[in-house]
């Protein structure tokens, strides 16, 4: 009896740890990257989950609101790994959050609350665990140069449609299109400025017709503006923006026109340096002018206008000689065709409708 009370005093502090021992343990990491950004420039918040097992479902990640900037939530599923810490390795799942911020100044990002299903020492479910991040501060750095844009890897492109040979004129009415696009890497669509922004030469634009679209006046033409559309993609890290517009242009007089160029500044950070790319303009003639374009309408017009005040001038000398000029004419072929009748014979008659019998 007594040696059964030992054993028990032995084991029981065992007995106590065993729920902590199955007990499997868990925590969340937060951090920014880079330490140096300027406004605009993409920030990754990178959150890493530790646990001393496996995570039995992925958690689910929270909106993120920072005021003052644009946060993406992770989409995808998060990169697992492992790693071994003070002798323990740890099951580590990796996401990011995407933060552009709007403004020079200081950010501040709250704690981020996550509640994970974690599988227990002994691989049954746990009650899920709950962490959280430790705030976080930084400071975005005023954007200083030519331009607004700050990304990486950008295409900046366009292409024309009814575009003749540079020798060749165009009819006025004649519709030239021009499809512009963007594509750029670390930021947003949103982010991506407006392409008649992007002209030496400001262009005036009329009252919206609809969202999307407007008319710009031209020198003696319009140009009709077309939003197509503003897309964002993130696949396997990279985040890529892209903007694409549709630009048509018309001219309706005749003259010598000037498409103009477009110029586009950008700061990229992995250069940490202002880049420019540029899209050539054209140069359009349009011949003639719009009476012209519908000469062959006009011209009998002009002649049978011509011919009344000609004959208006004459005091309607003209309009008698014409007269008499049919006239004779209209007599004179009737003669004809009386002697031609009374030559063969014709008899303009009807045939009885009763013919006697032979």
């Amino acid at each position: 009896m007594i040696r059964t009370a030992l054993i028990a005093m032995l084991l029981l502090p065992q007995l106590l740890l065993l729920p902590q021992l199955l007990q499997a343990r868990a925590f969340v990491k937060a951090s920014l990257a880079p330490v140096e950004a300027v406004q605009g420039q993409q920030r990754i918040l990178q959150l890493e989950i530790y646990t001393d097992t496996w995570l039995r479902r992925a958690p689910r990640y929270p909106q993120l609101q920072i005021p003052g900037a644009k946060v993406i939530s992770p989409k995808s599923f998060g990169v697992n790994s492992s790693r071994t810490i003070d002798g323990v390795q740890y099951t580590v799942q990796t996401q990011e959050y995407r933060i552009f911020p709007h403004r020079a100044g200081a950010f501040r990002v709250a704690p981020i609350e996550l509640e994970l299903a974690v599988a227990g020492a002994d691989g049954v479910a746990m009650a899920p665990v709950a962490v959280k991040t430790q705030p976080l501060l930084f400071t975005t750095n005023k954007l200083q140069g030519p331009g607004s844009l700050v990304a990486s890897e950008v295409n900046f492109e366009q292409r024309f449609s009814g575009l003749k040979d540079a020798a060749e004129s165009y009819q006025p009415g004649t519709i030239i299109e021009r499809h512009i696009s963007l594509t750029a890497e670390q930021t947003l669509g949103l982010l991506l400025p407006p392409f008649k922004t992007l002209s030496p030469t400001p262009l005036e634009a009329e009252p919206q017709l609809e969202q999307g679209s407007e008319v710009i006046k031209l020198a003696a033409g319009r140009l009709y503006r077309q939003l197509m559309a503003v897309e964002d993609d993130s696949n396997r890290g990279a985040q890529t923006a892209r903007r694409q517009e549709l630009w048509r242009y018309r001219w309706q007089q005749a003259g010598r026109y000037q498409i103009e160029p477009l110029q586009l500044h950008y700061y990229d950070p992995q250069q940490q340096a202002w880049q420019q790319l540029e899209l050539p303009g054209k140069t359009i003639v349009i011949a003639g002018n719009s009476v012209g374009f519908y000469f062959w309408w006009l011209l009998p017009a002009g002649l049978v206008l011509l011919l009344c005040l000609l004959m208006w001038w004459r005091g309607g000398s003209i309009w008698a000689r014409g007269h008499e000029y049919w006239r004779r004419l209209w007599h004179t072929g009737g003669q004809q065709l009386k002697q031609l009748r009374r030559k063969h014979k014709y008899r303009l008659c009807l045939a009885p409708l009763n013919p006697p019998e032979p």
